[in-house]
């Protein structure tokens, strides 16, 4: 399953979500609160959950994640943030609150694939990604996002799965 990459179209999806902005070290407990808020949100506005939580990450150079060593990587989660807009897929119809809006997953072509193991190593599956559209000659946007299918609190790191998707320009 982790080793293959294939190219899906995806219906627009309604989510609830929060928009932040963290750096690498950050992201965890950006994501928890994110969670929690739109956790919150459903339960109170008696929207209905239909899938796993989601983070979407904006603003990305895929050239660049191939080119960083393993200096520039450190340096890169040392000094910049990172836009992400975590939440979790609803019925549609759900309203947001607050920091809590209501948006769409944007419906088109995305590259698929999943990542196995700790989260710590999903750049690998990303480099992986990268490279496999550029032997296929196909167009990364500049944003991804990854499903959680599992709870890692439920099941042992090796064995959690993260479903990634990143957007393909037409």
């Amino acid at each position: 399953m982790a080793e293959t990459i294939e190219v899906i179209e995806r219906e627009a999806q309604p989510v609830l979500v929060v928009h932040s902005t963290a750096s690498v070290f950050k992201i965890a407990k950006t994501l928890a609160n994110s969670f929690d808020q739109v956790t919150t949100q459903i339960r109170v506005s008696g929207a209905e959950s239909v899938g796993a939580p989601f983070a979407r990450y904006s603003g990305i150079d895929w050239a660049d994640v191939l080119s960083k060593g393993m200096l520039g990587q450190i340096w890169q989660m040392l000094t910049e943030k990172m836009n992400i807009t975590a939440g979790m897929p609803v019925a549609d119809g759900a309203e947001g609150n607050g920091d809590v809006e209501a948006m769409e997953l944007p419906a088109g072509r995305y590259l698929r694939t999943f990542h196995v193991g700790p989260y710590q190593k999903v750049g690998n599956t990303y480099k992986r990604l990268v490279a496999w559209a550029e032997e296929h000659n196909l167009k990364m946007d500049s944003w991804s996002f990854e499903s959680y299918v599992d709870d890692p609190t439920t099941k042992p790191m090796a064995e959690v799965r993260t479903e990634v998707f990143v957007a393909l320009k037409d």
